[in-house]
């Protein structure tokens, strides 16, 4: 395999001037550039992407950090990243952290160390002091950090919105699952809902998941089986399914046993054949965001905004129903 000094002894130039007719890194003139390129193509040699991006102090390459790939919501914001950092002139490489701080802290220690331009990272949430020492730079995307440019969805009138949606659908108690306390999107997101619900006069009981992707199905169940709750809210779209499964187990149907809301959970259909009422990120918008705000960190642009907030939505679909309508169901209307 041909190497940069070939290059150099079939060109009958020196490795610096080849360097820097690769690399674009200082004067060469066209008909030295020409005999290099035609050399390059000749030997077929492929530079070092490592020795290029030590020579630029570039890479073009933007590293993405999140917690879990099997999360729907994380695999299709990595897509919105990727296309958009293409876009863009960067590659993209991947890491995943599963909410581990250590793992977190070497999948940036190696991108640091191949010149990353800069990371786009969801946190674990346990690491965040770690992440303001962090020289490259750095936007945190879905779980803010007070310090640190951020990009995420307003989960706080998210969590009101779906307080709102009980309210008006009457619900008499909710179930809410949550996930673990240090996550500060379901933190928000639950926090949202419980001040709605405390202000409806709702009575309410958290559950609290285990991680982002799990919680116990047999609690679940228990809390069910009471009969005292109307209304359940699943913080993610796979804990949603998951409650949908052991609700269809327990034979509840929705919305006339238990009116039920989860977080983006469109994949729900497809897998159990319902259209359940969901709290909608617009991950389109976060994922650009996101890319939009490193790429003018790394390129030393002003920030219009160092925290940037995208709205949630709610979509009413099979799950939920307004009291109104119920009534106008049973009387055969």
């Amino acid at each position: 395999m041909a190497n940069i000094r070939d290059v150099a002894k079939h060109s009958g130039f020196s490795c610096s001037t080849v360097s820097r007719a690769i690399n674009n890194t200082g004067y060469v003139d066209e008909n030295t550039r020409r005999i290099i390129m035609q050399t390059i193509e000749e030997l077929d040699y492929k530079p070092s992407y490592t020795a290029q991006a030590l020579s630029r102090k570039s890479s073009k390459t933007i590293g993405v950090i999140v917690s879990e790939i099997k999360n729907p919501f994380f695999s299709d914001l990595i897509d919105v990243i990727y296309e958009r950092a293409q876009e863009a002139g960067y590659r993209v490489i991947i890491s995943i952290s599963s909410n581990m701080p250590e793992k977190e802290c070497a999948a940036i220690d190696f991108m640091q160390r191949i010149y990353i331009d800069g990371i786009i990272i969801a946190p674990c949430g346990k690491n965040d002091g770690f992440l303001t020492t962090v020289n490259t730079p750095l936007v945190v995307v879905d779980r803010p950090v007070e310090q640190l440019p951020s990009v995420a969805s307003d989960n706080y009138a998210g969590g009101r919105m779906v307080g709102e949606e009980f309210s008006r659908c009457n619900v008499k108690s909710v179930l809410c699952i949550l996930g673990p306390s240090h996550f500060k999107t379901s933190f928000l997101r639950g926090k949202g809902l419980v001040d709605m619900l405390l202000a409806k006069g709702i009575p309410y009981t958290v559950l609290e998941s285990n991680d982002e992707m799990s919680f116990s199905s047999e609690d679940l169940a228990n809390h069910l089986r009471t009969g005292l709750y109307d209304g359940l809210f699943a913080w993610n779209g796979t804990i949603g399914a998951n409650a949908l499964k052991c609700m269809n187990t327990l034979g509840l149907r929705m919305p006339d046993d238990i009116q039920f809301i989860t977080t983006d959970g469109s994949m729900l259909s497809d897998l159990l054949m319902v259209s359940p009422t969901m709290l909608i990120q617009d991950i389109k918008h976060l994922g650009e965001s996101a890319v939009d705000m490193l790429v003018d960190i790394v390129q030393n642009k002003p920030l219009e905004q160092k925290h940037v907030l995208h709205p949630m939505y709610l979509r009413k679909q099979d799950t939920t129903q307004h009291s109104e309508r119920r009534k106008k169901c049973e009387d055969g209307i």
